[in-house]
């Protein structure tokens, strides 16, 4: 609660909100530092900025080149997890943005694949988005190219 002005801040929140507005190697850099000296605190900070920076819907945001250069760096396997939960425009978008051949294969090994657990979803969307964060991709209305 700030004396002054009877407003009660939420210091995580606001260090969240700070850290995910940065870019990835600064982000890196200063959870490093404050893993010296609060473990526990850089560790959750780091575990809610990568859950908040967008989320896996909002990928169909990006521009077809980005979400190229992104589909390139994701395991296969991750990706059809992902997939699993993700909507039917965000599968379309996917599969327009990739090559016959792997969109089929995809789609075949979707088809294949069974019932999955939510959490396990929702792991492999999460580490997709991690993938996009490592590359510094940022969601904005798409441009066209």
């Amino acid at each position: 609660m700030d004396k002054k002005s009877g407003i009660r801040i939420d210091g995580f929140k606001q260090a969240m909100e700070l850290l995910k507005n940065l870019d990835e190697k600064t982000r890196s850099r200063i959870l490093t530092e404050m893993q010296q000296k609060d473990p526990t605190l850089a560790t959750h900070l780091a575990k809610s900025v990568a859950k908040n920076l967008f989320s896996f819907a909002e990928l169909q945001e990006l521009s077809d080149r980005s979400l190229q250069s992104l589909l390139r760096k994701v395991p296969q396997e991750k990706l059809v997890l992902a997939l699993r939960g993700a909507t039917p425009e965000m599968k379309d978008k996917v599969f327009k943005n990739l090559s016959a051949r792997m969109s089929a294969v995809i789609k075949e090994e979707l088809m294949a694949l069974g019932p999955q657990k939510r959490a396990e979803v929702e792991k492999a969307q999460q580490e997709v988005l991690e993938f996009a964060d490592k590359m510094g991709l940022k969601v904005e209305k798409m441009t066209k190219e």
